[in-house]
């Protein structure tokens, strides 16, 4: 008999990327923050650059991490002037163990 609130391996895989996805977003742009001109700056004033709230970004820094949409990777993307692509290419050779196979 199984579980109700079990976590199949695929949700499981789901959380993991979305997690390693925060981690990496909070290891290369929020750590510290920077503007445009590569002054540090306050997690505040960067989520003003990037038009989302300073809690999205706490969550993104907190250690389980967070459902991240594409929404607000395509926002710091383009604040960090490089391209989705760009930046999954950079996430995947991170974190290898996050390829879905």
């Amino acid at each position: 008999m199984t579980k109700k609130n079990a976590k199949s391996p695929r949700i499981q895989q789901q959380k993991l990327v979305d997690t390693l996805v925060c981690r990496f977003i909070a290891e290369n742009f929020l750590s510290p923050p920077h503007n445009n001109e590569g002054k540090e700056i306050s997690q505040n004033e960067y989520s003003k650059i990037i038009d989302i709230s300073s809690s999205v970004l706490s969550k993104m820094k907190n250690e389980e991490g967070y459902q991240i949409p594409l929404s607000t990777i395509n926002k710091i993307c383009e604040k960090e002037k490089i391209s989705l692509s760009e930046f999954f290419k950079k996430f995947e050779k991170r974190f290898p163990e996050a390829i879905i196979k």
